[in-house]
């Protein structure tokens, strides 16, 4: 496995989904899941955005419209790369 440039801020995101998961088990709808992390993030600390709005940028494609992501952890993590 390839190392993560935010190796702590990762385990302790993919902890909280964990946790969600655990309680809540499958078959809701997203919005469901999106509230009970917002929840599972601020009791574990984990600092978060909603309703924020950014471009796709891939390889090939610029997409015209932004993508609507409902929830953000910790923006280093979404943060664009400055090549380090």
């Amino acid at each position: 496995m390839a190392d993560l440039k935010f190796e702590e801020e990762s385990y302790r995101i993919r902890g909280a989904i964990f946790e969600v998961y655990r309680e809540m088990g499958c078959g809701f709808l997203e919005t469901v899941y999106q509230e009970c992390l917002e929840r599972e993030f601020a009791k574990q600390g984990i600092p978060f955005s909603l309703n924020r709005s950014w471009f796709c940028n891939t390889r090939e494609t610029n997409w015209r419209k932004p993508t609507n992501q409902t929830l953000s952890a910790t923006n280093r993590l979404l943060s664009k790369s400055n090549g380090s």
